[in-house]
């Protein structure tokens, strides 16, 4: 079964968890506001810790990394394991002077032996990545090279990880669906290939989540506040299966959306 866990801030600043299945969205943890989360710009994709599975614990945190003008902060959000409810949403600052950033996407878990990466799009059109270490409580970054050239693309996200590289699942200004491939090597590159050549402009968040069978897709435009849901095989060019699972039900009411990943699922859409 395809479920998508995403994270969510509202227009009032509370943080929602939700669960995606099929066309219908389920809030499953309520309430959590984040003074000044207004000010955030992106909301990177996240990770869920329940903690040890042989020994249950009472919380569970979602972490996700997020920008707004001040610079780079960590979200986590803490919430009930039986209920759901959040206990406590807090920011902490982990490098100043990213507000240039539009869309941000972790690649990696904390305490993961390969590298943990951040790919930053920016307002400039170039994409950048980092590398993030998580030696005691509050993660530092390190810059880890840039490529130019996506000004066109609207939004993307982290659609799989495999040993030597990285791949982004992006929609574009001119309507395409696209991929980019970037090696894990220590000079940037990174290669698109494209999906689909139209009709997907519109959208400008995208999240993702593993299914046994590919990829579980959701995607917003925010001008309408409507979400849609598709079923993606193996990432291969125009002739990558695409089913729609057609438009979630109700309106979408939240202003930044991101997949979460539990601890040790990976991503390998591509």
């Amino acid at each position: 079964m395809c479920q998508t866990h995403l994270g969510t801030f509202d227009q009032s600043g509370n943080y929602r968890k939700l669960n995606v299945s099929s066309n219908l969205a389920t809030v499953i943890g309520e309430g959590g506001n984040l003074p000044g989360a207004a000010d955030l710009r992106t909301l990177g994709t996240g990770s869920i810790d329940y903690g040890d599975h042989a020994e249950p614990q009472p919380f569970h945190d979602n972490w996700h990394l997020a920008t707004s003008a001040a610079g780079l902060y960590l979200i986590r959000a803490q919430s009930d394991s039986w209920t759901g409810e959040h206990d406590s949403v807090t920011a902490e600052l982990v490098a100043p002077r990213w507000g240039g950033f539009r869309h941000l996407v972790q690649a990696g878990q904390p305490g993961e032996s390969v590298p943990n990466l951040i790919y930053g799009l920016h307002d400039n059109g170039a994409l950048y990545r980092y590398r993030l270490s998580w030696g005691g409580g509050t993660p530092s970054v390190t810059s880890y090279g840039s490529v130019a050239g996506f000004g066109d693309l609207r939004t993307m996200t982290l659609i799989s990880r495999r040993s030597g590289y990285d791949t982004l699942l992006a929609t574009t200004t001119t309507g395409q669906l696209t991929s980019i491939r970037i090696p894990t090597t220590a000079t940037m590159t990174a290669t698109r290939s494209v999906i689909r050549t139209r009709t997907w402009g519109a959208l400008d968040q995208l999240a993702i989540e593993v299914c046994d069978s590919g990829t579980m897709l959701v995607a917003i435009n925010s001008a309408t506040d409507l979400a849609y849901a598709y079923h993606l095989g193996l990432l291969n060019g125009t002739g990558t299966p695409i089913t729609s699972w057609g438009q979630l039900q109700g309106q979408w009411a939240y202003r930044l959306v991101t997949n979460s990943f539990p601890f040790g699922t990976i991503p390998r859409g591509a």
